[in-house]
């Protein structure tokens, strides 16, 4: 069974005062690890897993967002980017992505992770499960 989420909401927004200086000049999700962009890993994980379009919150640094994104894409896959003037926290974002989201099932991934989880077996369980939210943890 594939799953039926295709949209993933990346947090991007965070300050990142504990990688300071680094974070002086880039948000987190933009660090470079290995010659790539935090968030590349995890875009890239997206995509293997299914997810077709992505939704980051914005709020430290956002024209650098605009550098590494010119065209609002990745690997193809439309970037809609939502800045926050005043920081939302995840809750605050989360329904500042709500249109968006257009009342379907959405991944919900922080952007600045480096992780392996199989996010294609926890979206199928998600579908099945029938519930509102299912959180994993490693």
């Amino acid at each position: 069974m594939r799953s039926s989420i295709k949209k993933a909401f990346l947090l991007g927004a965070g300050l990142g005062t504990r990688l300071r200086p680094l974070t002086d000049i880039l948000p987190k999700p933009l660090i470079p690890v290995r010659n790539r962009p935090l968030i590349h890993y995890a875009l890239d994980h997206c995509l293997a897993a299914g997810i077709e379009e992505f939704a980051v919150n914005t709020h430290h640094l956002p024209g650098r967002w605009a550098e590494f994104f010119p065209d609002h894409s990745y690997r193809g896959a439309p970037l809609t980017f939502f800045h926050e003037p005043v920081l939302l926290e995840t809750g605050g974002g989360l329904k500042n992505v709500e249109d968006w989201a257009q009342g379907q099932s959405i991944l919900i991934y922080n952007g600045d992770i480096l992780t392996t989880l199989p996010l294609q077996q926890l979206m199928e369980t998600h579908s099945r499960s029938g519930m509102g939210a299912t959180m994993a943890l490693r």
